[in-house]
């Protein structure tokens, strides 16, 4: 019985939160992991670079028919700062299944350039194209009856593009980016008291630096989004590298606060913890989402696989990706003075 109520209670999850599908926020709330999937700009961010990176989340642990996605990105910018990047996501909620495939073209100019500052302004657009599924063959429990569910498969399509500036400054980062720009509804649901898709705006400030007399390297990263359905967002991530003596071996971790601003001073989202590792350009981790909403705390949190490849022809095995400034020596002199003094 608890498992159809369960069945039961993601059909209408599903049905009011179509909207919630149509922005993908799934995919740009990665953007802690992976800056490309929220701001197209990012593409041309890191010169002759190569970045490949995988998730796998699943929400909900335990329950069936939960939301579950897995997202594939590729971006490479070169040395004239032209950047591409493409991205992919397979994404499941109840009997509801997106698949896609987003094409980026970035560029990057250069503002100002002294021997203590180098300021960059990058563009970026992004096109996308979706098709969308519900299995209306079984999304009841067994014997129960609905008119208006008569079996099959439904189906549509979908067009869509974002478009982002960002602006760095030595290790300072801000940046913008709009999501969702057309007001396309796909074309499963075309009906006239269907709302159109809104268009997202989304704010992110980042920055990285190393703790003096430490060996410890920190990326802090601020997020807002808003939108005109009022669906707001706030973020705030603590990234942190820990480099060894070995230069292409570091460990690496995130905490995040999550909270959405809908209604007054808004309501508390959930905490996440990330740990893992990095060798020879090899990145993997571990994120668990403890959610604080109603839902999540009935139905469980969340958890998320993350993998990614990163390769630069001046610096291979770059494990510490913030230490911008340092040399591979100098982390790795640092890392054997540490081991000195235990």
């Amino acid at each position: 019985m608890k498992q159809h109520i369960h069945i039961a209670l993601l059909i209408i999850l599903s049905s009011i939160t179509i909207k919630g599908w149509g922005q993908r926020y799934f995919v740009s709330n990665q953007y802690a992991y992976d800056l490309f999937l929220v701001n197209p700009a990012a593409a041309a961010l890191n010169p002759d670079c190569y970045a490949v990176n995988a998730f796998y989340q699943q929400k909900w642990i335990g329950t069936d028919l939960a939301p579950t996605t897995e997202i594939l990105t590729f971006h490479k910018a070169f040395r004239n700062r032209l950047g591409i990047g493409t991205y992919g996501f397979n994404d499941r909620n109840g009997n509801h299944r997106e698949i896609a495939l987003q094409q980026t073209l970035a560029y990057g100019i250069t503002l100002l350039k002294t021997k203590r500052r180098i300021t960059d302004l990058l563009f970026g657009f992004s096109l996308m194209g979706s098709q969308r599924s519900i299995d209306m063959s079984n999304p009841l429990p067994s014997g129960a009856i609905d008119p208006v569910l008569t079996g099959g498969n439904e189906n549509g399509y979908g067009v869509n593009a974002n478009a982002g500036a960002l602006l760095t400054v030595n290790n300072w980062q801000a940046g913008f980016a709009a999501t969702n720009i057309f007001p396309f509804t796909n074309t499963l649901y075309t009906k006239e008291n269907e709302p159109d898709i809104r268009m997202d705006l989304n704010l992110h400030i980042g920055t990285s630096f190393k703790i003096p007399d430490r060996n410890l390297f920190f990326e802090p990263i601020f997020y807002y989004r808003w939108n005109a359905y009022m669906d707001s967002r706030t973020e705030m991530n603590l990234k942190y590298y820990v480099p060894t003596i070995d230069p292409a071996f570091a460990w690496w971790g995130m905490i995040a606060y999550r909270r959405t601003m809908d209604k007054d001073w808004g309501n508390n989202l959930g905490t996440a913890a990330t740990f893992g590792i990095i060798k020879n350009g090899f990145t993997i981790g571990l994120e668990y989402e403890f959610g604080l909403t109603l839902s999540q705390k009935e139905y469980g949190s969340s958890f998320q696989l993350i993998a990614g490849y990163r390769f630069c022809r001046d610096r291979k095995y770059d494990a510490i990706p913030c230490a911008k400034g340092l040399g591979d020596e100098d982390v790795w002199k640092a890392g054997k003075a540490k081991k000195r003094r235990r």
